[in-house]
């Protein structure tokens, strides 16, 4: 039961795959495997959103699957959660000002309610304060720490990208297949 995804037919939310207009997965290669930082200690990523990096040395909790600008944890706490398996969904100003598409990904963020290790998602806001804006044409960006095939090799360690014109339920289904939290530099830690 603990390695099963979410069911619950993801698919059926919102746009499909082709309608969200989505570019191909982007791979870089990536660095700030156990870098821990002093929370407080300002960081700055050069990727919009970040999907590695330098991090505090606390994760966001584990329980909240979806934020808002007005209650996002920082950036800096969330880059380990990504070190630690998880998958985020950032949505920029765009969606956060779209009743509609703002509710497509609050129900994405619903299927991930729970404690399992497969539960390893949040959905939260990219702010223009945050960094530089998305590509052109795309509002919603999903994030990945990939240990690369092998967590014992952190030279194999990757970030992986795929920016998004709407959010997609199948999108984050096919994303969180081909990147498990399993595919992670610390995949047991919650």
């Amino acid at each position: 039961k603990q390695n099963k995804p979410p069911s619950a037919d993801l698919t059926s939310i919102a746009a499909t795959e082709k309608a969200a207009g989505c570019q191909p997965v982007r791979k870089k290669k990536a660095t700030g495997n156990q870098d821990h930082k002093p929370e407080g200690t300002p960081i700055t990523y050069p990727d919009a959103p970040p999907a590695f990096g330098p991090h505090y040395p606390v994760t966001a909790p584990f329980e909240r699957k979806f934020y808002t600008a007005s209650d996002r944890p920082q950036i800096e706490y969330v880059v380990h959660n990504l070190e630690h398996g998880y998958s985020l969904l950032w949505y920029d100003d765009t969606i956060a000002k779209n009743s509609d598409q703002l509710a497509v990904i609050k129900a994405i963020a619903k299927k991930y309610e729970g404690t399992k290790l497969t539960d390893k998602f949040i959905a939260l806001p990219w702010t223009a304060k945050d960094g530089k804006a998305f590509p052109q044409g795309t509002h919603v960006a999903l994030t990945h720490w990939s240990a690369g095939g092998d967590p014992t090799d952190v030279s194999k360690q990757q970030g992986i990208w795929q920016y998004c014109g709407k959010p997609s339920g199948a999108v984050v289904q096919k994303f969180m297949q081909d990147y498990p939290y399993s595919d992670s530099p610390e995949p047991q830690a919650m």
